[in-house]
C-alpha cells in the first residue's frame, strides 16, 4: 500500500473513530459524513501525487455528499466503498481506496492512549 493510500486510509479511520470504534454496524449520521469526506478532500489535497487531479477528487465526492448520493449510506463499509467508486471514477486510479477498519481504530486509539 503506497503512501496515499495508507494516508487516506488513515482520514477516515481518523476521523470516524469517535463513532465506530467499539460496533462496525453503528450507524453514520450526516455530520460523520460530511467530516470524512471533508477530511479525506483535504487529505487528498496535500498528499495525491497530481493536485489537478486531487481537486477534482475533492469536488466530485463534495458535489455527491451536497446533493445526497450519500444520504441513504448508513454502514461504515458501504460508505468507504461509494467513497472508493467515487474517487476512481475521477481518474480510474485502482491503488486508490478507502476502508473502514475498526481493528486499526481500536489500534490507533491504543498507540495514542500511551502516548
Amino acid at each position: 500500500m503506497n503512501y496515499t493510500n495508507k494516508a487516506l486510509l488513515a482520514v477516515f479511520i481518523l476521523y470516524a473513530q469517535q463513532l465506530f470504534a467499539q460496533n462496525q454496524n453503528l450507524q453514520l449520521t450526516p455530520a460523520i459524513k460530511a467530516e470524512v469526506v471533508n477530511n479525506l478532500s483535504k487529505s487528498l489535497v496535500k498528499n495525491y501525487v497530481v493536485l489537478e487531479t486531487a481537486v477534482k477528487m475533492n469536488e466530485a465526492v463534495e458535489k455527491h455528499l451536497q446533493d445526497g448520493s450519500y444520504d441513504q449510506i448508513s454502514k461504515p463499509n458501504d460508505f468507504a466503498q461509494t467513497l472508493t467508486t467515487d474517487l476512481r471514477a475521477v481518474n480510474g486510479d485502482v491503488h486508490l481506496s478507502v476502508r473502514f477498519d475498526p481493528q486499526m481504530v481500536r489500534n490507533l486509539a491504543d498507540t495514542s492512549a500511551s502516548a
